[in-house]
This record gives structure tokens, C-alpha cells and sequence, in this order.
């Protein structure tokens, strides 16, 4: 009896011993992961980019002051006199100042304030570069345009550094920002992604250099864990250019499907997230196109490459979404297109669903859907925006 005793306590410990390095790892994840995470003892008072206006009757003034402005005078200023007007009211009103200013002045959060703050998420960087007191004020405001902004802001300022002039070495900095848990917690790596071909756009001299830009990072650098992972990060890279490129740079662009239709473009269904909005909204005082449904459809089935076809249908899809069509049912899955069109459709459908409001949407699309059609919806649906698990084939050319 002493003998089978022995051999079960020896059968526990060893069975122990054996859970050990496990459990090991579970632990030091926890410590790692918790000690880069904002301390419960961080103090919001003493960070630069913060004021409190409660008992401050000088940063009342000055927000009313600031109020005035953005409703003035706000849409005649260039990107660096925006940058710099913020830089100046950061110690008067503080990020969180300027952002409730932008939020309340926003007839539409989604877009009007993304547009303007993504200046606050660069000027933000203009003085420090702390991403502890950084995500504190911007975290996800405005459509989260102040962390796009931030990401911007840390590498242009790398990017004039001579030591990290060239597109490459910007890896590290791209991989301090997007892998940090501080970061990780709010924004998946796919929106971090984006936010560096925001930048990128403003670090080199063509479209075709920036799409480069994101595929050297992704394929090259250590932005990722897993690189079998690099083609739908550059696909998000890829978004985040094609948007900074067609809505303020690119004015030949404009009533045309250049640039999304070259057969050289590795990321068609990047360029076209991004082709057909400026038919919901003016961008630079432009007035919107008025381009329907079935004329966008209609130029997406003169092209004759799959990939850029199936490109045009995602963009397609992401414009019925915002545009507030909600018939994108009959409008995907018209007569005229092709199943894979289809299935690239309500992936855009669903996209730009998302991306609009953030959640799942109470009256799902895929409800209305019925075989291999459904699935893809909802497989779609379930992954969310950014997600790095997300197949990009169709659209995309390695």
C-alpha cells in the first residue's frame, strides 16, 4: 500500500514538474504584458498634453477661443498651419481640449472630425514622444484620426533623422509603436498598418514609391510576428497610402479609375477602397462627383484583369456601405457580376459597414445571403476591420 502511495505522489509531483514551464510562461506573459500597460498609479494631471478646464477659467476662455477658430477660419489653413495652430493650444486647452472642440463642432464625427484631427496626433508628437501620455489624450477620438496622426508624427520626425533616412530602417520605429501593448490594447496591427501608409504618402514622391514603402516594411522589417501574415498588412499599409493619395494629392486622379487600373499595381483592392468615395464626400472644397451605383458598376465591368476587377467590386461594396445603400444585396449580386465579384462585394460591403459604425450592425447583410455566399459574410463579419487573418488574395498581387 506504502508502494502505490509512493509511486502516485511520485506520479503527481512529476506531472507537476512537467506543467512547470508552462505555467512559467503564462506568469511571464502576464508580467510583461502588465508592466508596459498604463500604471493604476498614472497620474493624467501631469501629462504635457493634458489640461483640466473644470476650475480654469483662462483655458475656458481659450477653448471658446479655439472653438471660434475651427469654425472660422479651420478650413483655409494648410496642414502645417493646422499643426501649428494646435501645437499652440495644446498648453492652453490641451489635446483633450482641442479634440472636445473638434468633436462638438463635427455635424459628422465619423468624418469631419477624423479629418481634422489627424493634425492633432502629429503636433501631439511635436512634443513628446511618451506613448504612455500620448494614447492617454488621443486613444481612439475622432475615429481614432489622433493615434493615425501619431503614427504619422514619429516617422516623419525618424524618416528627416540622417540615421534613419531611408524607408527600411523606419521598422524599428514602426515595431516600437504598433507591437507595444499600450498600443495593442485599442489599435490591431492591420489599423497600425494603415496609419503608416498614411505617413509614408508624406515621406516620398509617388504613389508607386509609398505602395512600395509598405511591401519593403512588410516583407523585410520586424513589424510581424509571422510573416506569412506580410501580404494583408501590406494590403492595410496599402489602404492607408491609397487614402492620403487620392483625397490630397492626386487632383488628375479625380472622375477617373487612375491609379487602380495599372496592371503593375500590386493592391487594387486598396486603391479602390478609397477610388470611389470622393462621391459621398467633398474633400479639399471639392464638390462630390455624382457617380450612381450602376455607373460604378458599370466601369468596374470594363476591366479585364480578376484581380483588379474583384478590386473594384470590394471598392464598390465599401461605397454602397458608406453612401448609407443599404440594397447592397441586388446591387452585388447583379446579373452582370461574376460569383468571385460577388464574393468581393459584400466583403467591401461588410468593410466599409464596419468601419462606418465600428460595430456589428443591427440588420446584417448576410441574413439575406444563402450558401458559400453566407459564410464568406459572416466569416467576414466575425473577423472585424484590420484583421490580420483576413484573405486578401482576390485583390491583391504578391
Amino acid at each position: 500500500v506504502n508502494g502505490m502511495r509512493r509511486r502516485d505522489e511520485r506520479s503527481r509531483y512529476s506531472y507537476f514538474l512537467r506543467l512547470l514551464p508552462a505555467i512559467g510562461a503564462i506568469v511571464l506573459t502576464i508580467l510583461l504584458f502588465t508592466s508596459f500597460m498604463r500604471s493604476p498609479s498614472y497620474d493624467i494631471a501631469k501629462n504635457p498634453l493634458f489640461v483640466d478646464r473644470t476650475n480654469n477659467k483662462t483655458a475656458r476662455e481659450f477653448y471658446k477661443d479655439f472653438t471660434e477658430l475651427l469654425k472660422d477660419s479651420w478650413t483655409y489653413l494648410r496642414p502645417k498651419q493646422q499643426e501649428s495652430l494646435v501645437t499652440e493650444f495644446i498648453s492652453k486647452i490641451g489635446v483633450n481640449g482641442i479634440l472636445d472642440a473638434m468633436e462638438t463642432d463635427s455635424a459628422d464625427p465619423v468624418y469631419e472630425c477624423h479629418t481634422k484631427a489627424h493634425s492633432v496626433g502629429i503636433a501631439s508628437t511635436w512634443i513628446t514622444k511618451d506613448l504612455e501620455d500620448l494614447m492617454a489624450v488621443l486613444h481612439k477620438r475622432c475615429d481614432s484620426a489622433g493615434f493615425h496622426g501619431m503614427v504619422e508624427g514619429f516617422l516623419v520626425h525618424d524618416y528627416q533623422d540622417p540615421q534613419k533616412g531611408n524607408l527600411l530602417q523606419l521598422a524599428g520605429t514602426v515595431d516600437r509603436i504598433c507591437s507595444n501593448p499600450i498600443v495593442s490594447r485599442d489599435f490591431r496591427r492591420g489599423e497600425c498598418a494603415y496609419s503608416v501608409g498614411v505617413a509614408l504618402t508624406l515621406l516620398v514622391d509617388s504613389y508607386d514609391a509609398a505602395i512600395e514603402g509598405c511591401f519593403s516594411l512588410a516583407r523585410n522589417g520586424n513589424i510581424l510576428n509571422t510573416k506569412e501574415k506580410w501580404t494583408t498588412w501590406a494590403h492595410y499599409c496599402s489602404e492607408g497610402v491609397s487614402m492620403q493619395y487620392l483625397f490630397h494629392h492626386c487632383e488628375e486622379c479625380r472622375g477617373t479609375l487612375n491609379p487602380c487600373t495599372s496592371s503593375q499595381l500590386k493592391v487594387p483592392g486598396a486603391c479602390f477602397s478609397y477610388k470611389f468615395t470622393d462621391t459621398v464626400h467633398s474633400h479639399e472644397g471639392h464638390a462630390p462627383e455624382a457617380l450612381s451605383s450602376n455607373d460604378v458598376r458599370n466601369e468596374c465591368n470594363t476591366l479585364q484583369d480578376s484581380q483588379t476587377r474583384c478590386g473594384c467590386y470590394y471598392g464598390f461594396g465599401q461605397l454602397l456601405a458608406q453612401s448609407g445603400n443599404y440594397q447592397a444585396k441586388q446591387q452585388c449580386l447583379d446579373e452582370s457580376t461574376q460569383h468571385q465579384e460577388r464574393k468581393c462585394c459584400i466583403d467591401g460591403f461588410v468593410t466599409g459597414t464596419l468601419k462606418k459604425s465600428k460595430v456589428k450592425p443591427p440588420s446584417s447583410l448576410c441574413a439575406y445571403l444563402s450558401g458559400d455566399l453566407s459564410t464568406h459574410c459572416q466569416q467576414i463579419e466575425a473577423m472585424g476591420i484590420y484583421n490580420l487573418d483576413k484573405d486578401v488574395s482576390s485583390y491583391f498581387r504578391a
